[in-house]
């Protein structure tokens, strides 16, 4: 685990081409940063994240240096 995260508030902010805008949609509750050799890898170990185990979901993605 490189980080292991913190959840969200409940209010946010999206901020593009068109503007500043409140969040709206589905809803993230935080994030946790964990290290894997591929996408497959940290899908296995987000399965044994305490969040599914109480019930709730994860999403997994993969990052890459840009710069």
């Amino acid at each position: 685990m490189k980080d292991p995260g913190n959840p969200f508030a409940p209010k946010a902010m999206s901020v593009g081409g068109g503007g500043v805008r409140p969040v709206s949609g589905g809803k993230v509750g935080g994030y946790t940063i964990i290290q894997a050799p591929s996408l497959e890898a940290a899908v296995k170990i987000a399965k044994i994240c305490p969040v599914i185990k109480a019930g709730g979901k994860v999403s997994v993605y993969e990052t890459f240096n840009v710069m």
